[in-house]
């Protein structure tokens, strides 16, 4: 379900609980985030990760492929990243939380709305990508974003 939403682009359209890049909420994206994404010499996407409100893609050489279990056909591929990526990834999580904790809780609800209103917006979307990646139905998919089947 994250890969879904990720792949939406919800939270790359501009949400961030902060003005400071550090505490962005971000993640990754592939063909159905806007902006796409860098594609593989047989044009299927792949997809990137955001370190510090920025997108980047991995200098891996392996990938794990997502398929569309209705056909088969690979639909994007995830990098197995780097070990330093990760690491960048990580560490520029760290800095973004010590951000985080310093906003006031009434703050953060007001963000955390914000994000949940975002998911809202994008939930046919979500469903859609939902069920390319899963196989599920679309009413599966729309219960996994409302909460209702």
């Amino acid at each position: 379900m994250f890969n879904a939403a990720a792949r939406a682009g919800a939270p790359a359209r501009g949400y961030a609980p902060s003005s400071s890049s550090t505490a962005r909420v971000s993640a990754g994206a592939s063909r159905h985030f806007s902006g796409g994404a860098a594609a593989g010499p047989d044009g299927v996407p792949n997809v990137p990760y955001f370190v510090h409100g920025e997108k980047k893609y991995s200098k891996t050489k392996d990938f794990f492929d997502v398929h569309d279990p209705a056909t088969g056909k690979i639909i994007a591929r995830t990098p197995l990243m780097l070990k330093s990526e990760m690491q960048e990834a990580v560490d520029s999580s760290r800095e973004a939380q010590k951000a985080w904790r310093e906003i006031g809780v009434s703050v953060r609800a007001r963000h955390m709305h914000r994000f949940e209103q975002v998911i809202k917006e994008n939930e046919v979307e979500l469903a859609r990508i939902l069920t390319e990646e899963q196989g599920k139905t679309t009413a599966d998919a729309m219960g996994e974003w409302t909460g209702r089947t």
